[in-house]
């Protein structure tokens, strides 16, 4: 077995954690492999690349962290080990377990593998993947400036929106920008997208759940939007340009180690600051 390994370092102060980890999975002869992120901090490992044959990426971080390590859990088909250290780690599927705990049931191979659909758009001739959401909205640094936006579904259009920009998501980014916007907690299994505007300045525009099987097409009838994949940046819009969203054929996986039921972790996560039990 071979693991690779995805550390933000601003959340894992002096790799205090990654090394544990390291150093725990060295004592289990489990071999692994580094992100090229940590190759000038841990010298002495290698790091992975296309043709690592990797079995599992372990990433230490919060949400944005795992976000960031989608591509290439995609790209080699492995599933992410997501260790969090940030605040409400959503990603998160191992719950509160120790490293040596962690690194015993992954020896056992004691884990489940969940899967996530994953949203696609097509830039130029480059496809781009999103995990949360793909959002389209202003890019002026004037904050007052709304944008207008065509949205179709299926090339039928729903809405003509006005506001600071629009969030297409899947369920597994319902708990992330698509509820703070105002859209609904959808459970992860559910086969949808969510499309919510961004503080729209009209009465009637509320967020629309549609089967996971439609095209999204998205046109800018004003000037100058951006446009973001779980929030890194893609592209710039100008008038009457558009972009499609779809369903990706591809999934991202992750690896669990219990069967915690979404509702529980969404009442710890999302009440960590009352004491609700």
């Amino acid at each position: 077995m071979i693991i690779g390994i995805h550390t933000n370092k601003l959340k894992d102060k002096d790799l205090k954690n990654t090394k544990s980890f390291i150093e725990l999975l060295k004592q289990s002869r489990i071999d692994c492999l580094i992100s090229d992120s940590l190759k000038n901090d841990l010298k002495n490992l290698d790091c992975y690349d296309e043709k690592s044959k990797l079995d599992i990426l372990a990433v230490f971080g919060g949400d944005g962290t795992i976000l960031r390590a989608v591509p290439d859990a995609v790209k080699y088909d492995i599933p992410i080990l997501g260790i969090n250290l940030g605040s409400l780690g959503f990603l998160n599927e191992i719950g509160d377990l120790s490293l040596p705990k962690i690194v015993d049931l992954v020896k056992e191979k004691k884990y489940n593998i969940k899967q996530r659909f994953l949203l696609q758009t097509n830039i130029g001739k480059k496809i781009s993947l999103a995990l949360n959401d793909i959002v389209v909205k202003n890019s002026n640094s004037k904050i007052s400036n709304v944008i207008s936006l065509e949205t179709y579904i299926d090339s039928v259009l729903i809405d003509k929106f006005i506001s600071d920009g629009i969030i297409i998501s899947t369920p597994t980014g319902s708990t992330a920008y698509s509820l703070s916007a105002g859209g609904p907690i959808l459970s992860p299994d559910l086969n949808v997208l969510v499309i919510t505007p961004i503080c729209p300045h009209s009465l009637h525009n509320r967020p629309i759940v549609v089967p996971d099987d439609k095209i999204i097409k998205i046109k800018l009838i004003t000037e100058n939007a951006a446009v973001f994949a779980d929030g890194q940046f893609l592209c710039s819009l100008t008038k009457d340009e558009y972009i499609v969203i779809e369903k990706s054929k591809k999934t991202c996986k992750f690896l669990s180690f219990n069967d915690e039921s979404f509702y529980v972790k969404l009442l710890t996560k999302l009440n960590s600051w009352t004491n609700i039990k």
